[in-house]
Parts: structure tokens; C-alpha cells; sequence
């Protein structure tokens, strides 16, 4: 049993760098990492750069980008900077499937379902490789790991296990909003358990939201939030119809299918009693689906769990539209719930139509694993290290980074510093980390954003 866990363990590993494999040969900088994190870091001090808000940007805390980018400024030389980042969004992935596979759930307590729970992990189709190993999405994968502790059985634990549960909540949720958007489902577990470990959990959630909306106001009263996300959705009905493809239709049947047939859904709202008894039946069959009378069971906490991200993913998204990275842990939380559902003692006919949607997910998912558009680049792929030489070279020249598409022309641009290192793994000789800023020789640049040449700034939640 054990040897079987640890290939599984293997296999997801290979299964993750095949996905890309050119970005763990050689990793890149990914849009805001490079221009505002890193950017950021390098021009300020190592504590500065772990509380670091972006202008324009939404906001909040994001740990998992700024801690990556105070080390990487601040402990390693220029040509190892993207290394760093990699691996931090790896972290996340590994702990998932670390928890997965050898913590105790209530979920996946096979080693086939636990098999399977890694493969939505993997290939579930929502998952777009625009948030795949880069640390500033790194926190969607940090709210997977908060689901795989949502489903684990929390009582009577080791501590090395209850530390490992709890240290995790709190760098998701000083990570961005994800993971605090399971608080709702936690509370669920408490008082289904209550176990103090679940308590524990509460309370660390309710901490960082707390956290997350001091950020927030802060950033509101110094004029850093973009304007993009004050109010509420202006046209309701748009966003619910947007959320319901992004978020349920793209996770079960993709992206290519779900364009298809919401661009087409149109012929189908002409005839008002074909759509009323589509949806009636779509209604009744999905509570059929996943309703459970039995008190406390799993499925209760994923519904909850699903209820909540989607509806907070859907106020707190750009315009409302919460497809791409909004949808991606709605759509792993989506796939779980239908895993749930295919027990022993669940009816054949519901096990048979959950299997077959999650089969049907699963396979769409890995036929396009590595066809994902953000792993391609049609003008130039940047190379880290060509960069930094040129820059070395040139300090005023701008590093190009991912992504490097003909109307997105990312870079940053780097005041040079005297104290740093000018070879690969020179030694830092007078930086005193971190409790003292390093000694700057020259001026860090105005608090500007780095000038870019495409029309409009992505910001990422």
C-alpha cells in the first residue's frame, strides 16, 4: 500500500514537469512577478518587499509573491531570481498531493480515489496554464491545499500533522482571498467535528480575512486599488450567466465546448419552454445528484465549500466575469464534489452519471494539458539569463519577461546595485539578511510602474 502511494507520488511528479517542461529547465518571470514584485524587491528593503501591494492591483496581501520576491531580491544572484519563484509555486502543488495521498480524508480513502483526486488536481479543465507555476496565482493552488485539509479527518492528529494543516491555512490566507473563501464550509467542519484543531482553523481564517480587509482599506485610502472592483455587478444577470460557464460548464466539458455552447445557447432561449424544461430537468438532476441525507457527510462540506468560493469569486472578480484564474478552484471543488459522489454506497445510476463526468472532465483535461496558450510564445520566448547578461551589459536596457505576445510586451527594469553579486552564486558580502536592508550605491528609480507597450494591465487576484 505504501509502495503504491509513493508511485503515485512519482507519477504526479513527472506528470507536472511534462506539462512544461521548459519552465522548470528554465524558469521564467511571469507578467506581474517580474514587474511589480521583483521590481518592488530589488529597490527595497526585504521586509518592504513582503508587504508590498501593487498599484492598480486589487489590493490584497499576496504571500506567495511577495515572500519569493524578498528572498530572490535579496539572497540569490540575478540569474537564479526566476528559480526561485518556480519553485515557491511549486510548493502548493506538492503539499496537495503530499495530503492527498498520505493524510487521512474523508474524501479520497482509496488509493484509486486518491489516484483520481490528483488527476483533477492535474487535468481538470478550468485549471489554465496562465496560473500554473508562477508565484502571483501560486494562491489558487494554496486554496486547493485548504480543500484537501477541509476533507481530512482533523481529529486526534499528530502535531507534526496539525502543524503542517495549520501553517498551511495561514500562508494561503495571506496569500490572497482563496483559501479565506472556504472559511463558511470550515465552520461547517467545526461543528461537525469539533475537534480543536477545526477550531484552530477558524480562527487562523478569520484572522487573515481580517488581515486581507485591512489591506484593502489601506490600500483604498492611499489610492494604490484599482477602481475596477468598487461596486457591486451592474448587470446581475450577465455575471451569474458568466460564472455558471466559467465555473460549471468549462470545469466538466472545457473551454471549446463551453464557448460552443454558450455561443449557441441563444437559439435555445428562443423557444422559452424548451429552455424551461432544460433547465428544470439540469436543476432537479444536479440536487438529485448531490444531495446526501446522511448528517455530516463530506459532500456537505464541498458544497458549501463550492457555494462560497463561486459566489465570492463572482463579486470580487474584474467586471464580475469570473472566468480564467477566478474559475479555477470553483472548477476543482466542482469535479471533487462529483468524485464524492461514486462511493460504494451511493445508487449505481448516480455513481455511474458522476464517474462519467468526472471521466469526461478528466479526458478533456489532459488531451489539452499541454496545449495551454500561456506555455507558447508567438514573438520570443525571453531567456532569463540571455537578459541578464544583456542588462549587465547595459543597465538601462529592460529584461523582457513572460508572457511575450505581439500585443503584450512585458519587461522590468532594475536600477543597478553595486552590492549585489555580478556572477552567478557570488556571495552577498555585506548584505546583513533580513533584518537590515542592504546598502544601496545608487538611487532605486521612482515609484512607477515599469513602462510596458500594451494596451491594457492584467491584474491578477
Amino acid at each position: 500500500m505504501r509502495m503504491g502511494r509513493w508511485f503515485v507520488l512519482a507519477a504526479a511528479l513527472a506528470l507536472i514537469a511534462l506539462r512544461a517542461p521548459r519552465l522548470l529547465l528554465r524558469p521564467r518571470l511571469w507578467a506581474e512577478e517580474g514587474s511589480d514584485f521583483f521590481h518592488h524587491a530589488w529597490h527595497s528593503s526585504f521586509w518592504s518587499a513582503i508587504v508590498f501591494t501593487p498599484p492598480e492591483a486589487a489590493g490584497y496581501l499576496n504571500l506567495a509573491a511577495t515572500l519569493p520576491a524578498a528572498i530572490a531580491a535579496h539572497t540569490v544572484a540575478l540569474e537564479t531570481v526566476p528559480l526561485v519563484f518556480t519553485a515557491s509555486s511549486l510548493l502548493p502543488l506538492l503539499l496537495s498531493i503530499s495530503i492527498i495521498l498520505f493524510g487521512r480524508s474523508l474524501v479520497w480513502n482509496t488509493p484509486g480515489r486518491q489516484a483520481v483526486t490528483i488527476a483533477i488536481l492535474l487535468f481538470c479543465p478550468a485549471a489554465t496554464g496562465e496560473v500554473w507555476l508562477n508565484s502571483i496565482n501560486a494562491q489558487i493552488y494554496w486554496g486547493f491545499a485548504g480543500l484537501c485539509i477541509l476533507c481530512e479527518d482533523l481529529d486526534d492528529r499528530s502535531p507534526g500533522a496539525v502543524a503542517i494543516f495549520l501553517a498551511t491555512l495561514v500562508v494561503g490566507g495571506l496569500s490572497g482571498a482563496y483559501t479565506n473563501f472556504l472559511l463558511p464550509a470550515f465552520v461547517l467542519k467545526a461543528l461537525q467535528e469539533r475537534s480543536p484543531v477545526a477550531y484552530a482553523a477558524i480562527a487562523i481564517l478569520v484572522f487573515s480575512t481580517a488581515i486581507q480587509v485591512a489591506f484593502v482599506l489601506w490600500s483604498d485610502a492611499v489610492g494604490l486599488r484599482s477602481d475596477r472592483w468598487e461596486g457591486l455587478p451592474p448587470d446581475w444577470a450577465r455575471a451569474i450567466a458568466h460564472s455558471l460557464y466559467a465555473q460549471i460548464a468549462v470545469p466538466l466539458v472545457g473551454r471549446d465546448i463551453g464557448r460552443w455552447v454558450a455561443t449557441n445557447a441563444g437559439a435555445v432561449a428562443t423557444l422559452s419552454w424548451l429552455s424551461a424544461s432544460l433547465l428544470a430537468i439540469l436543476a432537479v438532476g444536479s440536487a438529485a445528484l448531490v444531495f446526501e441525507r446522511r448528517r455530516g457527510a463530506p459532500s456537505h462540506l464541498l458544497v458549501v465549500a463550492f457555494a462560497s468560493v463561486a459566489v465570492a469569486t463572482t463579486l470580487s472578480a474584474q467586471d464580475s466575469l469570473a472566468g480564467g484564474r477566478y474559475a479555477v478552484l470553483p472548477g476543482f471543488t466542482l469535479l471533487l464534489i462529483l468524485m464524492e459522489q461514486t462511493r460504494n454506497n451511493r445508487e449505481g445510476w448516480r455513481r455511474a452519471c458522476a464517474g462519467g463526468l468526472v471521466t469526461l472532465a478528466l479526458a478533456i483535461g489532459a488531451l489539452g494539458y499541454q496545449k495551454d496558450p500561456a506555455f507558447s510564445c508567438p514573438v520570443v520566448c525571453p531567456d532569463w539569463h540571455e537578459e541578464v547578461a544583456r542588462w549587465r551589459r547595459d543597465a538601462d536596457t529592460p529584461m523582457r519577461i513572460w508572457p511575450h505576445r505581439y500585443q503584450a510586451v512585458w519587461t522590468v527594469r532594475l536600477e543597478p546595485d553595486r552590492s549585489r553579486p555580478e556572477t552567478p552564486g557570488a556571495a552577498h558580502g555585506n548584505l546583513q539578511f533580513p533584518f537590515v536592508a542592504p546598502p544601496r550605491t545608487s538611487q532605486p528609480p521612482p515609484t512607477t510602474k515599469p513602462v510596458t507597450n500594451f494596451p491594457a494591465r492584467r491584474v491578477h487576484p
